[in-house]
């Protein structure tokens, strides 16, 4: 999605939901989406997350202009698409999130 600035890793729905992997945890924190970019493409939202670092199993944040709030601030729907994701790819039961500030 060309309105996050930033390419990722890899990208792909999961659940209905698009999702964007990046490899470093720092990517998603300086993400700087271009809204309004977002709001003229009809159901453009974004989930994007990458590995953690100092004891955190992952990282997320959640863009949903066209849902009414350009960043979800606890991106606890989009937890139900992650949690499963990195618990498979990282082979634990509860893996440890964390949102990094915007």
């Amino acid at each position: 999605m060309a309105a996050l600035a930033l390419a990722p890793a890899e990208n792909f729905v999961a659940h209905g939901r698009d999702m964007f992997v990046y490899e470093r945890a720092e990517d998603v924190a300086a993400l700087r989406p271009d809204f309004a970019a977002m709001r003229s493409t009809l159901g453009a939202d974004a989930i994007v997350t990458a590995p953690g670092n100092g004891g955190v199993d992952f990282v997320s944040r959640y863009f949903a202009p066209n849902h009414g709030i350009d960043e979800d601030p606890a991106t606890g729907s989009a937890h139900c698409v992650l949690t499963p994701y990195w618990a498979d790819r990282l082979g634990k039961q509860q893996p440890l999130a964390k949102q990094p500030p915007g």
